[in-house]
C-alpha cells in the first residue's frame, strides 16, 4: 500500500494535551515553489488514499516474518492451580450460537487471546462484538487456566474505563467453560493493515495523530494505576475514513507496580500469566519485571519509530538476539532510516527508548508535550520557510 503524502492539500488534526487541551494552527508549508502544509488538529485527514488501496497481508509486516514461537513470551507469576482443577475448552471447540444473552455473527478478527464475532444481545439491533478465549498457541492444562484467568481479570479492570480512545469493554463472564467479554463494534481495521508492506511510514500527519491519542489514552490508563502491556500495531483500531484511533485488547492489562492491586469481584482471580509481543516490550518487561507506565511509552516510542519509518527500531528474529537488542543495544538509526524527518523527532524518540526507565518520559501527558513542541517547531520552521523571498 502506497501512504505517501500528497503535495497539497489541506491536513487538519488536533493534538489533545493535558487531556483538555488542544494542539490546534495550521502552517503552510513551501518546498520548491509548491505548496502543501503541515498541520495540527483532530481533523482527520482525507483518506482516500488509504482506501484505493488494498491493505497488505498481515504476513508483509516486519514482526510478522519471525517464526510463530516468536509471537507471544509467557511467564508463570503464580503457582498454577490444583491438577484437579478443570481445564477449560479446547480452543478448537466450534463457537456456540447463542452465548449467554448473546447471539454470535460472523467472524470479525482472530487475535493471539481469541476470536472476535459480531453479536446481538437479545431481539436488540444494535451490533456489538464478542471475543472468545481461544489462544492461538497450544498450551499445557496449567498455563491455559492461567492464561484463561488473565483474560477474565483484564476485562474485569477494562469495564471500568472509559476514554475516547480506548475500546469500550461493555460486558465479560462465562458461559459453561467458555470465558468471553463483549465490547463495542466500531468499524475500522488494525493499525498494522494499514503499514506498507515496502518498509514505509504512514505519512507523519497520521503518524503524529495516532500517537499522540494513544499518549493521552496511555496517560488516562495510567492515572488508573493500570498498565496495558501489549501496545502494538495489531491492537489498534483505525479507520481514517472517520478519524476512529482506539487502543484496544486489554486481555493482558494489569496493576501497576507502584500500586496495590485492586480488589477483585467476588469469583474472579487476580492475573497470573504475564505476556507480551517481543518486538514492542520495554526492558524490564522482557525480563519479566513487574510493570509500570513507563514500560508502555517505551512500547509507544517502538510504535512511534515504526510508522515514522516503516521499521522496528529492534528488528533481530532470534528470540535470544531480540531480547539482547532490546535490553542492551541502541535502536537502529531513525535518521539513516527516514532521513526526511523534522529533526525535533529524533530527541523525542531516543527519550522514549530509554533502556531505564527513569531516562524515559514519566508520563503520556509529558510525551504529549514533547510532541506539542516538536510540532510547534516544525510550524515555525514553515512560516520562516514561506516567508523567504525565491
Amino acid at each position: 500500500m502506497n501512504l505517501s503524502a500528497s503535495n497539497s492539500g489541506l491536513v487538519c488534526f488536533a493534538l489533545p494535551l493535558a487531556g483538555v487541551i488542544l494542539l490546534a494552527g495550521v502552517a503552510l508549508w513551501f518546498w520548491l515553489g509548491q505548496l502543501w502544509l503541515a498541520v495540527i488538529g483532530l481533523l482527520a485527514l482525507p483518506a482516500a488514499f488509504f482506501l484505493s488501496k488494498k491493505a497488505p497481508p498481515a504476513a508483509a509486516t516486519p514482526a510478522a516474518a519471525v517464526a510463530p514461537s516468536l509471537d507471544e513470551t509467557e511467564h508463570a507469576a503464580e503457582p498454577p492451580p490444583a491438577e484437579d482443577t478443570p481445564p477449560p475448552q479446547a480452543a478448537s471447540a466450534p463457537p456456540p450460537e447463542q452465548l449467554g444473552p448473546y447471539r454470535l455473527g460472523e467472524v470479525l478478527g482472530q487475535g493471539s487471546h481469541g476470536t472476535v464475532y459480531q453479536c446481538w444481545r437479545g431481539d436488540t439491533p444494535l451490533m456489538l462484538a464478542i471475543k472468545l478465549f481461544s489462544p492461538n498457541q497450544p498450551l499445557g492444562k496449567q498455563q491455559l487456566y492461567r492464561a484463561r484467568q488473565q483474560f477474565l481479570h483484564g476485562a474485569q479492570l477494562a469495564r471500568q474505563l472509559d476514554h475516547p480512545n480506548l475500546l469500550k469493554v461493555l460486558d465479560h463472564g462465562e458461559e459453561g467453560e467458555q470465558a468471553y467479554l463483549v465490547m463495542e463494534h466500531i468499524p475500522g481495521k488494525p493499525l498494522e493493515a494499514f503499514l506498507d508492506h515496502d518498509k514505509q511510514g504512514l505519512p507523519l500527519p497520521w503518524a503524529i495523530l495516532i500517537v499522540a491519542k494513544l499518549a493521552m489514552a496511555l496517560d488516562y490508563l495510567h492515572r488508573q494505576h493500570l498498565v496495558h502491556a501489549d501496545i502494538k500495531p495489531a491492537n489498534i483500531l483505525f479507520d481514517p475514513t472517520h478519524s476512529i484511533i482506539k487502543l484496544m485488547d486489554f486481555s493482558l492489562i494489569r496493576p501497576s507496580r507502584n500500586n496495590a492491586t485492586p480488589p477483585a469481584q467476588e469469583g474472579q482471580a487476580a492475573p497470573t500469566l504475564v505476556a507480551g509481543t517481543p518486538w514492542y516490550m520495554a526492558p524490564e518487561q522482557v525480563r519479566a519485571q513487574p510493570l509500570d507506565g513507563r514500560a508502555d511509552l517505551f512500547s509507544l516510542g517502538t510504535l512511534f519509530f515504526q510508522l515514522l519509518s516503516g521499521q522496528l527500531p529492534f528488528p533481530a528474529k532470534q528470540m535470544d538476539a531480540l531480547l539482547w537488542q532490546i535490553s542492551r543495544e541502541d535502536p537502529q538509526d531513525l535518521r539513516a532510516l527516514a532521513p526526511d524527518l523534522p529533526p525535533c523527532l529524533l530527541p523525542l524518540l531516543q527519550q522514549a527508548l530509554q533502556k531505564e526507565p527513569d531516562e524515559r518520559f514519566l508520563t503520556g501527558r509529558a510525551f504529549t508535550v514533547a510532541l506539542t513542541a516538536c510540532v510547534r517547531q516544525m510550524v515555525a520552521q514553515d512560516t520562516h520557510n514561506s516567508s523567504m523571498p525565491d
